[in-house]
C-alpha cells in the first residue's frame, strides 16, 4: 500500500505533520511543486526536514495515529493477514509515519524517505532519500526475502509515484488515483471502503 492519498485518503502525512511543526504552507508548496514534475521528491522532503530538528520522536508518531485512516482498513488488514498476505507501507513520505502504522496494526514492513533519529529525536537530517523508482527496487528485495516474486503481488496506490510499482507487479490497484495512476493501473476503484479491494485479492471475499 501507498501511504498518503491512498491509506490516508483526506490529507498527506506530511500535511498534517507540518500543520503541527508551523511549515503547512511550505509543505503544501512542495506537494504541489512536486505534482507539477518541477522538484523530486529529495529535493521536497530536503526541504521539509529541517523543521524536525529537535522534535520528539514519540510526540510525531501519535500525530500520524490520529490522522484518519480510509474505511475498513483494519477490516482488510486482518482478512489479509488471514490469508497469510504480507501487507507492506511503500511510501515517499517520511518511513517513521509508516513505521508507526506498521507496529501499531502489526504489519510486514514499510519503506520510505529516512529522517535521522537520535536519542528520540529527529535530528533535521536526511539519512536516506526515496523515489517512485525505489518502491519495486523495495519491493522486490522484500520479496526475494520471502521466497516470491514481484508478479505474486499486488500493489495499491493513487499517484504517479506508484507508477513504477504497478508496472512491475501481478495486480496494480488504483485506488481514488489520479487520471495517470489510473491509466497505468490493471484496475480503478473509487470507493472510501478498503474492503472493496478484497474481492480482487483473495478468491473467496464477498
Amino acid at each position: 500500500f501507498d501511504l498518503d492519498g491512498t491509506l490516508f485518503p483526506e490529507t498527506t502525512s506530511g500535511i498534517e505533520l507540518a500543520r503541527l511543526l508551523g511549515h503547512l504552507d511550505l509543505v503544501r508548496d512542495l506537494e504541489e511543486r512536486y505534482a507539477r514534475f518541477e522538484i523530486s521528491n529529495a529535493e521536497a522532503a530536503q526541504q521539509d526536514a529541517h523543521a524536525y530538528r529537535g522534535r520528539r520522536v514519540p510526540e510525531l508518531e501519535h500525530a500520524i495515529l490520529k490522522i484518519p485512516l480510509i474505511n475498513g482498513f483494519e477490516e482488510t488488514i486482518c482478512r489479509l493477514k488471514e490469508h497469510s498476505i504480507h501487507v507492506l507501507i511503500v511510501t515517499l513520505a517520511w518511513s517513521f509515519a509508516a513505521r508507526t502504522l506498521v507496529r501499531r496494526y502489526g504489519l510486514d514492513g514499510y519503506a520510505g524517505a529516512v529522517l535521522g533519529e537520535e536519542n528520540d529525536r529527529f535530528t533535521g537530517k536526511i539519512e536516506r532519500n526515496f523515489e517512485d523508482f525505489d518502491k519495486p527496487l523495495f519491493v522486490r528485495a522484500y520479496a526475494e526475502r520471502f521466497g516470491f516474486s514481484l508478479s505474486q503481488c499486488v500493489a495499491v496506490g493513487d499517484s504517479r509515484s506508484d507508477i513504477p510499482l504497478f508496472k512491475e507487479v501481478g495486480l496494480s490497484v488504483a485506488l481514488n488515483a489520479t487520471e495517470q495512476a489510473r491509466a497505468e493501473a490493471d484496475l480503478s476503484l473509487s470507493t472510501n471502503d478498503l474492503t472493496q479491494i478484497l474481492p480482487h485479492i483473495i478468491a473467496d471475499a464477498p
